[in-house]
This record gives structure tokens, C-alpha cells and sequence, in this order.
């Protein structure tokens, strides 16, 4: 006997699933967070300092001392000597390099710069 496989019958749908929809899903769309965009941080450019260049010290050069000459002495072989023989004025920055108020070299010179 062929067995008879029941056929089952179309499902009788009384109406059409309503899905319960409430209301439309309101998606939450976030605002864009206001990233706050701060100012050019102003970076204060220091002026060059002015560095005063200070004027060539004139260092006094005293006259030639007069050596008198003694007669029927030893003979003199210099009649005058000068006090500073080779240099007449000294720099009071001789090279500037370290912005100090009084430069290493400038030491039997320090009382007037």
C-alpha cells in the first residue's frame, strides 16, 4: 500500500504578522562632540637683547719718563722708556663672546671698564 504522506494544508494566516512597531526606531544619531579647537598658543619671541658694545677704554698711556742721564756713568742705553710700550688702548670686550660684564683677559684693567 502506498502510505499516504499527509499533504499538510497552507498555513491559514488570519491577518499578516503585524510586527508591534511602536514607533519608528528613532535612531540616536549623536551630535558631533564640539572638539574645541584651541587658539594658537601665542609663543612670546624674546627681542635680541641689545648688548651693549662698549667703547675702547682708552688706558692712559703716561709720557716717556725722562731718565736723566749721568755723565761718566755707565752708558744708557735707552734715554726714555715708556710705561705701555707696544700697546696704547685696550678693548674692554675684547671678544664678546660671553656677554659678561668683565671678560676674563680683562684683568689689570678691571677698575674701569
Amino acid at each position: 500500500y502506498p502510505v499516504q504522506v499527509p499533504v499538510p494544508q497552507p498555513y491559514h494566516v488570519d491577518k499578516p504578522y503585524a510586527v508591534p512597531v511602536d514607533k519608528p526606531y528613532a535612531v540616536q544619531v549623536p551630535q558631533p562632540v564640539p572638539v574645541a579647537v584651541h587658539e594658537p598658543v601665542p609663543v612670546p619671541v624674546h627681542t635680541p637683547v641689545a648688548v651693549p658694545v662698549i667703547n675702547k677704554v682708552a688706558v692712559p698711556v703716561p709720557h716717556p719718563v725722562e731718565v736723566p742721564i749721568i755723565a761718566h756713568s755707565a752708558p744708557v742705553i735707552a734715554h726714555s722708556y715708556s710705561a705701555a710700550p707696544a700697546i696704547t688702548s685696550y678693548s674692554a670686550a675684547p671678544s664678546f663672546s660671553s656677554y659678561s660684564a668683565a671678560p676674563a683677559s680683562f684683568s689689570s684693567y678691571s677698575a674701569a671698564p
